[in-house]
């Protein structure tokens, strides 16, 4: 049986920081990069790649989430 191994707060927000930089360098205005950073279930290639395709960000947030 797999044991859960609670990862320290600072490291979730370093990853979370990681994440927002990336969605706003690839074009997402600052609150919905904001939101899909802390949506670690959202895949963020995926999230990157439908700006790269133009994706309208409206669009994209209601794929990815």
């Amino acid at each position: 049986m797999a044991t859960a191994v609670a990862t320290p707060k600072a490291e979730v927000d370093r990853v979370v920081s990681w994440r927002l930089t990336q969605l706003r360098h690839a074009g997402y205005p600052p609150r919905e990069a904001a939101l899909i950073s802390k949506c670690v279930d959202v895949d963020l290639h995926r999230a990157v790649a439908l700006m790269e395709h133009d994706c309208p960000v409206d669009v994209a947030l209601r794929i990815l989430l």
